[in-house]
């Protein structure tokens, strides 16, 4: 709220003084200070202004109302937890052959084109069939061919980049775990909670810290993507605000021009 002040030269009168005037006096006096009263403006922060947060020096900060208090156990499975194994499921929803492309043995080179493949491996991908909003599970099968010169087992391994081997959780999976994660700063408990509510998935905090991890290394390379984006552009936007790393100060910084955004956390402060 703005002070009110009184410039020095302006003379203030007392009651007794301002009994004594006229009518006509008194709307003079009172239009007098009016001009002579100034307002005084209180001082720039990130409350009534454009400036960072961090530039506040002197004013503390508000602290955080939540009501939850911080747990001591460490992030994913606790010890002691029986853990849940994903399994393959013997009635998969999809079944997609890998397409056989080995022309010659590998061993020894010899032409493989009439001879019979065979299943070799399955492979399988737990995912969401977001169509139906459920479950589905797509088993990739690969073949090998029997080399009848050497009997060498060639087997045409060329499975998609995300299908692991035995059972894996599926890219649309992976998506809402860093989403919930990320963007809604849901705990571990609460995503394990939530697949298995809303979509029947069973999984582990384990399971969800193994996706987060992933994930981030996946999006490598699309963020580097994003900060030479950043960097070609004419003009960006940048704010930043203070937040909490392990209960260490950090700041999130915003990057953003108007089609890209690049939010990164760093223990640098805007001052420096």
């Amino acid at each position: 709220m703005n002070k009110l002040t009184i410039k020095l030269n302006f003379s203030i009168k007392n009651n007794k003084e301002l009994d004594n005037l006229t009518h006509e006096e008194l709307l003079k006096y009172i239009k007098e200070l009016q001009t002579n009263i100034v307002q005084e403006k209180p001082k720039k922060d990130s409350t009534n202004s454009s400036k960072a947060p961090s530039t506040d020096m002197g004013i503390t900060p508000k602290k955080n109302q939540s009501l939850r208090t911080k747990s001591d156990k460490p992030s994913g499975g606790q010890k002691g937890h029986k853990g849940k194994t994903l399994k393959q499921s013997d009635t998969p929803d999809v079944v997609v052959d890998i397409g056989y492309t080995l022309d010659r043995c590998k061993e020894c080179g010899s032409d493989l084109s009439d001879e019979l493949k065979q299943l070799k491996e399955k492979r399988q991908v737990l995912d969401l069939d977001l169509e139906a909003i459920k479950s589905k599970i797509t088993q990739y099968q690969s073949y090998s061919k029997i080399c009848s010169n050497c009997g060498y087992d060639n087997h045409d391994n060329n499975y998609p980049a995300l299908v692991s081997p035995n059972i894996s959780y599926g890219q649309n999976i992976m998506a809402i775990v860093s989403y919930l994660s990320t963007v809604h700063y849901i705990s571990y408990n609460r995503i394990v909670s939530a697949l298995k509510s809303l979509y029947s998935i069973t999984i582990s905090e384990g399971a969800v810290d193994n996706i987060i991890k992933r994930s981030s290394k996946l999006s490598s390379k699309e963020i580097e993507k994003i900060t030479n984006q950043l960097e070609l552009s004419d003009i960006i936007g940048i704010d930043e605000t203070g937040c909490k790393v392990d209960g260490a100060k950090y700041w999130h910084w915003t990057f953003q021009n108007h089609n890209t955004t690049l939010i990164v956390a760093n223990k640098s402060r805007g001052t420096e």
